[in-house]
Order: C-alpha cells, then sequence, then structure tokens
C-alpha cells in the first residue's frame, strides 16, 4: 500500500495513510520502510512527544522546520500566520485555520520542486494545534506529488483523530510468521520449548519477538538452562503496558493483579479472591474498557500476554503475595490442590523455605489432595522449564 502511495506521487498524485496498532506491532518500521524508498522524494519527519503535547505547534514546527525558508515564496497574507504560529513575527496568531491553509500552501510549494513525503510517528502524541493543521491538510490533498504518513498508537492515553482518511490497522504475527521471525534471526538456535514459550509470550508481537530472545542467554535459548523465574524479561512493549496500567484507579489495578496471579483466568475464582481482599470485582469495567483486558461470562482474558506481565511485574512483593494467598484461600475444592499449592508457593517470602517439610514446626497441614498434586503439577505456568515449578510446588506443600 505504501509502495502504491508513492508510485501515485512519482505520477502527480497525492495520497494518505493512517497506519494505527497497538505498541511493537511494526508501525514505526513502516514509515521507515517508506523512507527509505522514497527515492527522489523530499522528505520531512515529526514525532509526537509527550511532554509537548500541550505546547501549541510544536509538532506541527518539527515537521516543517527544514522548509520555513520557502515561506517567502508564499503571499504575504499566507506567511504571516505561519510566521505568528512559531513566534518568527510579533503578529497576533489569527486562528488554526489560517495556519492550516499556510501549511497547506507552503507543502504545496514544497512538492511543485520534487515529490515530498512526510511522515509522522507516535502522531497520538502531538499537540492538538498540529494535529487539527495536519489533519485539515491531509484531507485536502489532490494533485500535489505529496504522501503524508501517520502512525498512531492504538489504546493511548490521547488519540490521533483522523476521521475519514485511510487508515491501516496492524494486527499480530500469526504462528507461522512469527516462526519465521525467530529462525530468521536465531537460526537453529532456539529449544523446542522455549520457541513454544517465545510464541505464547509474544503473541504475535514483532517486536516482543525481537526483544524476548535477546534477554535470554545462548543457553536459556538452546533450552539447555532453565529461565529465570516465571514471568518474561522485561521488554519495550510491557513498558509501555505499565504507562497505561497507571491510569487505572487503585481498585481496578488490585483486582487486575489477582487476575494476572490466577493462570486459567477464572472470572468466579478471580471474583472471590478479590473478594477475599475487600476489592470490589465490578472495577474490572474500567480496564475493559481501556482496552486491558476482555471480560467474559466465564472468563478474564488480557489484551496480551506481556500486559499480565506487566501487572504482575509493576505490583510489589507484599502486594502478589497477598493476592497468591488470596487466591489459594478460595481453591477450597479438593481438586484445586495443585492450584492451591502453587498460589501457597508463589506467596512465599523465603526462597530457602522450599526445604521445609510439613513435619517442621509452623508448617501448614498438609492434605492427600496436595501430595497428590505434587505429581501432577508440571509444566503449570508461563515459562516450560523443567524442575522449577517441582521447587515452587515443594514450597507449597510446606505451607
Amino acid at each position: 500500500m505504501i509502495e502504491r502511495l508513492l508510485a501515485q506521487a512519482r505520477s502527480g498524485l497525492s495520497g494518505v495513510l493512517v497506519v494505527r496498532g497497538e505498541p511493537g506491532l511494526g508501525k514505526s518500521a513502516l514509515l521507515e520502510h517508506a523512507v527509505g524508498t522514497a527515492d527522489g522524494f523530499t522528505v520531512l519527519r515529526g514525532v509526537g512527544i509527550e511532554s509537548e503535547a500541550e505546547l501549541a505547534f510544536a509538532g506541527l514546527y518539527q515537521v516543517i522546520r527544514p522548509v520555513l525558508d520557502r515561506l517567502d515564496r508564499l503571499p504575504a497574507p499566507q506567511a504571516s500566520a505561519l510566521r505568528s504560529a512559531f513566534a518568527l513575527s510579533e503578529e497576533p496568531i489569527g486562528g488554526r485555520f489560517p495556519v492550516s491553509l499556510d501549511v497547506l500552501g507552503l507543502l504545496s510549494e514544497v512538492a511543485e520542486e520534487r515529490p515530498l513525503l512526510c511522515v509522522v510517528d507516535d502522531a497520538q502524541w502531538l499537540d492538538q494545534a498540529s494535529a487539527d493543521s495536519l489533519v485539515f491538510v491531509a484531507r485536502r490533498l489532490d494533485a500535489d506529488q505529496l504522501v503524508l504518513l501517520f502512525a498512531a498508537r492504538s489504546g493511548a492515553a490521547r488519540a490521533f483523530a483522523a476521521r475519514g482518511l485511510p487508515e491501516l490497522r496492524l494486527g499480530p504475527l500469526g504462528t507461522k510468521e512469527a516462526r519465521a521471525l525467530i529462525a530468521g534471526r536465531h537460526g537453529q538456535d532456539v529449544g523446542l520449548e522455549v520457541l513454544d514459550w517465545l510464541l505464547t509470550t509474544a503473541n504475535g508481537n514483532p517486536l516482543a519477538l525481537i526483544e524476548l530472545p535477546a534477554s535470554l542467554t545462548p543457553r536459556q535459548l538452546a533450552g539447555q538452562e532453565q529461565l529465570d523465574g516465571t514471568l518474561a524479561p522485561p521488554t519495550s512493549v510491557e513498558q509501555v503496558y505499565l504507562k497505561r496500567l497507571e491510569r487505572l484507579p487503585p481498585q481496578a489495578r488490585g483486582v487486575l493483579l489477582v487476575a494476572a496471579c490466577e493462570e486459567a483466568g477464572e472470572r468466579a475464582t478471580v471474583a472471590r479472591a478479590a473478594a477475599e481482599l475487600g476489592l470490589d470485582p465490578g472495577v474490572l469495567s474500567v480496564a475493559e474498557a481501556q482496552g486491558l483486558v476482555g471480560v467474559g461470562r466465564d472468563r478474564i482474558e488480557f489484551c496480551h500476554p506481556l500486559m499480565r506481565s506487566a501487572v504482575y511485574r509493576g505490583a510489589g512483593f507484599a502486594e502478589r503475595e497477598r493476592s497468591h494467598r488470596a487466591l489459594a484461600a478460595v481453591l477450597a475444592d479438593p481438586g484445586d490442590a495443585d492450584r492451591r499449592a502453587w498460589h501457597r508457593a508463589a506467596a512465599c517470602r523465603r526462597p530457602g523455605a522450599r526445604h521445609r517439610t510439613a513435619s517442621h514446626p509452623g508448617a501448614a497441614p498438609v492434605d492427600a489432595g496436595d501430595r497428590r498434586a505434587g505429581q501432577q503439577l508440571d509444566g503449570v505456568g508461563v515459562i516450560p522449564v523443567r524442575g522449577m515449578h517441582e521447587d515452587l510446588l515443594a514450597v507449597g506443600l510446606a505451607l
């Protein structure tokens, strides 16, 4: 699609595209691809900056600063609005409409010399004045041999409103494509169980598929050494999710943490454990409205495995411990012995406690179901490495 827009511009037609998607799906890579293939084009670039989102025309100035010397080619009344917007003159700003007209005139003037490509990344963080002006221009492009590309993150605190403009919505890679991406970077160096874990954890996110293997040692990647802990290593995608979590009220974050600790995603179990902690399970509707989780009749599903990881890692140890203990408390059915033992183990403060047994003073009684769970709990959790879960279970049986 991008190649087609560039080809049309070379033949004298303009085009615009808004690329949308979750973090890590390749929006920035598509823009870089466009820049790399825009031979013979003048290229103007900009990126929305969260800390400048309240500074009027800051983003627009970033985009057109390299061609401000062409302002003198515009009629004086047109050039004056832009000069005022950028504090290049003492005249008052006459409003956004004349500024937007000036931007359209300036970019059309530049595009007369040679085809013009404008790319704006992280458009959701553009200040409103800049966003309005650029969208105004995008809606009025015709035969100006000009291509305007935006990339905007889905689910951000600010939305990039570009109603009516053509959009490309990116989704995750399929299993076949994800395997090919890993194989292309690491060949046959990835163990089968580790490959399965990478595919499950990244869930088709290209950036996560690149970053997760890079965080492992060669022996871990080959499956010759167990991975550390039950969580994926931190990724830049997870950091974005952490920022989204910060916008939630404390009660909602608390219930999300219980859901992150409850590996089966059972809504009823999460609700009982949340109530055990004095939390209202109904506050999950806030997280659902922001696209962080999906709440069905029976199950709670995170929008991405790395969101679950971000919720878990973003909480303090004491919070995680309380959540695991609450889950262990509500899993009273004999058939849930393995899960109860798992949560008891995950709530353990002292790694050395795994050497305790039920015969030690202070150890909780262990029922037959918990003992049978020791033979059944193999491969439970996120990382499919033998040995780690047996250790966790031993801790759980001793608590």
